[in-house]
């Protein structure tokens, strides 16, 4: 198995994204990528990435790995994989930015042990779909897993996936697959695929008119000639935590995984239909998801030994746990948003009283617009120059903006402000665009 890996991949390195092309020009990959998102999203607390150490486990040509460490400044970074070939170019990939810091070694997962190292982050991105052994593969990434450490993997999805399987069936009795897939094999799949009508199933399903260029050969090889490729369901997925002994965190893109988002109104459901759906847990209710409406390719998630402690994140918080909470919490802007690119926008917005959408900015993988006023960016200005301000700085900047009701003119008491700054804080939260911790 292994072999075949390592040949398909030294003749197809993955991902073929040109060298010069930086992860920094995109804040969702580095917010994906960043260790505060994850280790927030777990303990409701906010890390200082420096000093840590991570693993990208079948890094391939690297851009993720520079990734990483783009996001993680002052990170140890380490990049593994088994083709000799794809480290071949994420060495050219990390020269070209000047990031001789990061390490990269031919290595197979289940050999991560040889490092000597343990992580507090490893990155698995792209590779468990290549496993017959997922089990073991986790227990080899946990052996070198620090007791509080994260593991981000994903699979690929077998309902989303099965036209392509049935393509890859279908290649596999032309003979496609007796050897590594090359040129030949790849023509020989363009030539079929041009060929069969528009109709056809596979065609109408799969097929995409790019695929017919030149410069197609990773489209092909990744999906109609990719080899040891599986894919698995939710299901599965969590079968296979609880056997290693790991929870689920989160879907990596969980805001596209709520399961009300499918329906038309779920406030008006029949009392019998509400009561099905209230007595499914979180995993049911994200396999549910994906029974209904399969449209993801990856299986992408956050996971970890089980935790004693859940923190309840602030959207379930009430006014009167911030009151308690107050003079102990510290808001902070998530760091891939503290750009001058936004500090920027923030300013201009203000200055011509139009609001600002800040998915323009950073969009954890959102399908629509979140818009915040400029009495809100006013506000949380300062997380911008000096992230954390103390919840106290805040209220007292809220106040100081808006010291009258705009309907009544009373002075706003405090007890109101804290209010309101609760639904703006807890709002952009839920989006990871302000993270909210005690001191």
């Amino acid at each position: 198995m292994t072999e075949s890996i390592r040949e398909q991949f030294n003749f197809g390195p993955y991902p073929r994204i040109p060298f010069e092309q930086s992860p920094q020009s995109d804040p969702t990959v580095l917010w994906t990528h960043n260790l505060v998102t994850p280790f927030y999203l777990r303990d409701r607390q906010v890390i200082n990435p420096a000093d840590k150490v991570i693993l990208d486990v079948g890094c391939g040509t690297g851009y993720g790995t520079l990734a990483l460490a783009q996001a993680n400044p002052e990170a140890k970074v380490i990049g593994i994989d088994l083709s000799e070939e794809s480290i071949q170019w994420a060495r050219s990939r990390v020269a070209t930015h000047h990031r001789e810091d990061i390490q990269l070694q031919v290595m197979d997962l289940q050999s991560v042990s040889r490092l000597g190292l343990t992580f507090d982050y490893i990155n698995c991105d792209e590779v468990f779909y290549l496993s017959d052994t997922p089990v073991a593969d986790f227990e080899a990434l946990m052996a070198v897993l620090k007791p509080d450490g994260i593991i981000r993997a994903n699979f690929h999805s077998a309902y989303q996936r099965a036209d392509v399987y049935r393509g890859q069936t279908a290649f596999q009795k032309l003979g496609l697959f007796d050897h590594n897939p090359e040129a030949e094999e790849i023509n020989t799949v363009q030539a079929v695929m041009k060929s069969l009508k528009s109709s056809v199933n596979l065609k109408s399903r799969t097929w995409k008119s790019e695929y017919e260029q030149p410069d197609a050969t990773e489209n092909i090889l990744m999906n109609y000639l990719f080899q040891r490729d599986r894919g698995c369901t939710l299901s599965d997925v969590f079968s296979y935590l609880e056997q290693s002994e790991l929870e689920l965190i989160k879907m990596v893109n969980w805001h596209q995984w709520h399961l009300w988002d499918l329906f038309k109104n779920p406030e008006s459901f029949p009392p019998e239909v509400a009561q099905l759906f209230s007595e499914v847990s979180e995993t049911q209710r994200l396999e549910l998801f994906e029974l209904f409406h399969p449209v993801h390719r990856l299986l992408d998630f956050w996971c970890s030994r089980p935790q004693t402690e859940k923190p309840r994140p602030i959207s379930q918080w009430r006014v009167e746990d911030w009151a308690k909470q107050w003079s102990k919490l510290q808001v902070y802007l998530h760091p891939q948003l503290r750009t001058e690119e936004f500090r920027e926008a923030c300013i201009n917005s203000i200055r011509s009283q139009k609001p600002l959408a800040l998915t323009n900015y950073l969009n954890p993988y959102l399908n629509y617009p979140v818009v915040v006023d400029t009495s809100t960016l006013n506000c949380l200005l300062p997380l911008i120059e000096n992230s954390p301000q103390s919840l106290h700085s805040l209220l007292k900047r809220w106040l100081e903006l808006s010291p009258r009701d705009p309907i009544s003119l009373e002075p706003i008491l405090p007890e109101q402000a804290l209010a309101e700054l609760k639904n703006i804080l807890t709002r952009l939260e839920v989006f990871l665009y302000v993270l909210v911790a005690e001191s």
